[in-house]
């Protein structure tokens, strides 16, 4: 079977159109009518294959949800069905109030609840022995959550107060909690699909070495594992590789073994082992320094089963924190035999008053006719799973219901004054963007608006009453008038030519040329 790797280096999600990936929530949904159903949560997952090529990993089914207590039995006489059916109505019916969405008549109203199970688990706060039963209500958006915890610890749905439990955790820490994934580490999907187009093969892919040649390309990939509905499942990053995985294919989750400790005294009979790594986080680190401790001892490196199961030093070189009972002095607290004297009476008391009935660890746990059919809250990731959903497909079970009465009206019990008060105060920990929203994009659905077209009323112009202007008379400075720069004025001097004199010739009086010259140089 081909594994898909990716390292988890950053994480998102968003809101989308149910696919074919997602599961289906009702049986009445047809796949052509997907686009009008509740948009549904996906988480994104950036990061890089065992070779580096770039991959964005589209992951479908996980949902954010909290837990209540569960107020009835398991008893037969008790319709499980009906409460949860009246509670996932009740829910919808009081956020939509909340955020101020009308419900119309006729039209199906806003869904908040993707589902609501049943479940059994230990309480975490005290110490507890034995399971109680809790309601995981599943979301269809992490947005609505920390309003739907405010409105269930008010008392405004199903006339009592709830205590809403694990509301307080982000919708993307859940979800690596529930299928054992840590930050820089990889994910493992065993079926995947990829979105087209995929990385091409290079020509020069045989002359690469085999350690980093790129194992995803067109020529590795089955033509049945690319998707070939472009228009649906389009594109939505850069990434040499983008791939679609759902929720049940990821085998992670395998690696982890639930321990069940508290639903009896089972730690009196069967102590857990003490080199037990219950962290997985932190089991690589293990397995690492252990191999990097022995390697330096010079041993032959042991078993991967042996490296599990081991610590990194010899037990002779790890030293105990504790006392050890065998070579320190006997010592108690202060006033020891006092407090034990009057732990003994109280116990001598509540038997007395219990009729002297004798109490022990096999009689104090008395499990329910119903208890073991109930899953438990590790169990219950697998609540959405197709294979689980498809026995109990509905929002309804009807083989719980028993002929009760199915009337959504009747069903609804929320105090929407009470709802309309307090969706008026500040929501501090909610999204305040979420009131100014549209009633289809709140509510998760993908289909568009119907809006009714505006009727405008003609304008009534009053007509203008014009003051009479007053002019202000104008207040004008004097001017200052700068003295002008005047360069000097650089006269060239003249150059004059001089004056060429001709000889004069009187009337009548002839000089001769040479005596013309004589008297007269200039002229000639």
């Amino acid at each position: 079977m081909d594994v898909f790797k990716v390292r988890l280096n950053c994480i998102d999600h968003y809101q989308s159109i149910p696919t074919k990936y997602d599961p289906r929530l009702r049986k009445d949904t047809r796949a052509s009518q997907l686009s009008k159903e509740p948009r549904v949560p996906v988480v994104l997952v950036f990061g890089s294959t065992e070779t580096g090529q770039k991959v964005c990993a589209h992951i479908h089914g996980a949902f954010p949800y909290l837990f209540v207590e569960y107020p009835g039995t398991l008893a037969a006489s008790t319709n499980i069905g009906a409460y949860i059916y009246s509670l996932h109505l009740s829910i919808d019916h009081a956020l939509a109030v909340s955020y101020r969405q009308k419900v119309v008549h006729g039209r199906d109203p806003p869904k908040y609840v993707a589902r609501i199970t049943l479940v059994k688990g230990v309480p975490f706060y005290g110490f507890h022995v034995g399971y109680k039963f809790y309601l995981k209500i599943y979301m269809l958006n992490p947005a609505v959550i920390s309003r739907l915890a405010d409105l269930l610890h008010q008392g405004v749905i199903m006339k009592r107060r709830f205590q809403p439990y694990e509301a307080h955790l982000q919708y993307l820490l859940q979800f690596m909690t529930d299928y054992n994934l840590y930050g820089c580490a990889y994910l493992e999907a065993g079926k995947f699909s990829f979105r087209t187009p995929v990385p091409q093969f290079a020509d020069d892919h045989d002359h690469v070495p085999q350690e980093s040649a790129h194992i995803w390309h067109s020529r590795s990939i089955r033509p049945a594992l690319i998707t070939d509905d472009d228009c649906s499942l389009p594109r939505a990053s850069h990434c040499a590789i983008e791939v679609d995985i759902c929720v049940e294919d990821i085998l992670n989750r395998r690696k982890v073994k639930e321990r069940r400790l508290h639903h009896d005294f089972v730690e009196r009979l069967a102590p857990l082992d003490p080199n037990m790594k219950l962290v997985h986080s932190m089991a690589d680190l293990w397995r690492d320094e252990t191999r990097r401790r022995r390697r330096r001892r010079m041993q032959q490196s042991p078993s991967e089963d042996d490296l599990d199961s081991s610590t990194p030093s010899p037990p002779e070189v790890l030293v105990s924190m504790s006392a050890d009972p065998r070579v320190s002095q006997p010592a108690g607290w202060l006033h020891e035999e006092e407090l034990r004297e009057e732990v003994r009476a109280l116990i001598a008391a509540e038997r007395q008053l219990d009729g002297g009935n004798h109490v022990s660890f096999d009689q104090w746990v008395k499990p329910g006719p119903m208890e073991h059919k109930v899953r438990t809250v590790l169990e219950s990731v697998e609540d959405l799973y197709p294979r689980n959903l498809a026995a109990s497909l509905g929002l309804v079970p009807l083989e719980v219901v028993d002929g009760a009465d199915l009337d959504p009206s009747s069903s609804i019990e929320v105090d929407e004054p009470a709802v309309i008060r307090l969706s008026q105060q500040a929501h501090d920990n909610d999204d305040p963007s979420l009131d100014e929203l549209d009633e289809d994009l709140v509510s998760g659905e993908g289909r568009p608006l119907k809006r009714r077209p505006l009727k405008r009323r003609p304008l009534k112009r009053r007509p203008l009453k014009r003051r009479p202007l007053k002019r202000r008379p104008l207040k004008r400075r004097p001017l200052k008038r700068r003295p002008l720069k005047r360069r000097p004025l650089k006269r060239r001097p003249l150059k004059r030519r001089p004056l060429k004199r001709r000889p004069y010739w009187g009337r009548g009086h002839r000089v001769s040329p040479a005596r013309a010259k004589a008297l007269y140089p200039w002229s000639v």
